[in-house]
């Protein structure tokens, strides 16, 4: 008796062993990914190893900067750690924050290639310059543009800057002293016809800006 080769029978046959290869081979894959993700884990925690942070999740990491908590966890982190610490954000993803003017010195001198997560975003804006360009195109961009920017180039540019400095400053003071004598005289309350409409995670912001009226202090 002859069996078609379009039999249920066969079909079913055939169907159930595409789905045990297909099954080891996500399985074999899975186990890569996991071999991976170990690897530059531990390859991480070695780098980082000088440098303590906060507890943090071995694989949602830091999850006690996240929400409207996050700057007063990174300044509470700078007075800890007054260098600098490593930010885990998943398990095999971390950034070191740097705030040591030596390290800030030592890292901004070296010519390693840029991290293409953060900087790929700027590209569409302010285009591939010596900001985002690696190896020998950047070499070259700084090598153009070094000679303008020569210690003597830029002292005439000193006291012309320190006069722009004392110029803010002393606007600054008057502009306090503005809101001062206002304050004296009026009193700033919220508009009730324009309520803000509030953003969630965000301070002092809203959709529709935030309005004030001033009320006179009889």
């Amino acid at each position: 008796m002859s069996v078609s080769a379009l039999s249920p029978s066969r079909f079913a046959g055939s169907l159930s062993g595409f789905l045990q290869v297909a099954s080891v081979l996500a399985l074999l894959l899975l186990l890569l990914k996991v071999a991976q993700f170990y690897l530059h884990r531990q390859w991480l925690l070695k780098a980082f190893q000088q440098f303590p942070s906060p507890p943090f999740h071995w694989f949602f990491g830091h999850q006690q900067f996240q929400g409207d908590q996050e700057i007063e966890q990174v300044l509470k982190c700078v007075e800890n750690f007054p260098s600098g610490f490593p930010r885990w954000f998943w398990g095999s993803k971390a950034y070191f924050s740097v705030y040591y003017p030596d390290y800030m010195k030592v890292i901004l001198g070296r010519s390693d290639p840029k991290a293409n997560g953060a900087y790929r975003l700027l590209a569409p804006w302010i285009g591939y310059g010596l900001l985002l360009l690696n190896g020998q195109p950047w070499f070259q961009h700084r090598r153009m543009l070094t000679p303008a920017f020569h210690y003597d180039i830029l002292k005439p540019y000193v006291n012309t800057m320190a006069d722009s400095i004392r110029l803010m400053l002393f606007a600054m003071n008057e502009l306090k002293v503005v809101v001062a004598l206002t304050l004296l005289r009026f009193e700033l309350l919220p508009d009730p016809t324009k309520v803000p409409i509030l953003l969630p995670r965000l301070v002092l912001k809203s959709k529709n800006g935030i309005h004030l009226r001033l009320k006179k202090i009889h």
